[in-house]
């Protein structure tokens, strides 16, 4: 008599981390900075109710909430999440993501992912020393820094947003089938 041998296959969704960036780098003390992650579902069934969260390490503060609800990211589909934080100490460092989602049997899977933070030194002492030359002085070098921050942040976030609509135009097209 012959046996018989059953294979299952578990067909799960799978997040693969595509690339990060970060902007500005080097980041200087109190200076703020953009962080964004870009993934994709590698497996054959969608991965449901998405979470993202920066998770900051040793002197890194965030500006923007540290949790992004994705929702659904379908197979092979691909998204960025972007977060904004502050530095305030002169210490290398890092941020960790989690990355949190459910199968379509309702099983949580969790993943973390760690991007490194680089830090420049005596950034703050440096700032200090200009602005004490002069009432105007300090004040137009403290508007030109906020200026130059905002410069930044939008421009991450702009990255983010031609990530997404080129992922899409090419999901239209059907590169990726």
């Amino acid at each position: 008599a012959q046996g018989t041998m059953t294979l299952s296959v578990l067909n799960e969704p799978s997040i693969v981390i595509t690339g990060y960036q970060v902007a500005p780098t080097p980041l200087m003390i109190g200076e703020t900075g953009s962080v964004s992650l870009s993934f994709v579902n590698t497996g054959p069934v969608p991965a449901y109710n998405l979470n993202i969260t920066a998770i900051p390490g040793p002197g890194i503060t965030m500006v923007s909430q540290s949790r992004t609800y994705m929702g659904t990211l379908n197979p092979q589909q691909l998204s960025a999440v972007a977060f904004s934080f502050t530095v305030s100490e002169a210490v290398n460092t890092t941020i960790t993501f989690q990355i949190r989602y459910m199968d379509q049997f309702g099983q949580q899977h969790v993943e973390y992912y760690t991007v490194p933070i680089t830090v420049v030194k005596n950034a703050t002492q440096f700032g200090l020393q200009h602005a004490q030359q002069g009432v105007g002085h300090g004040y137009y070098h403290g508007y030109a820094f906020n200026y130059a921050v905002y410069v930044i942040v939008a421009l991450a976030i702009a990255a983010v947003i031609v990530i997404v609509v080129v992922v899409m135009l090419i999901r239209r097209a059907g590169w990726l089938l």
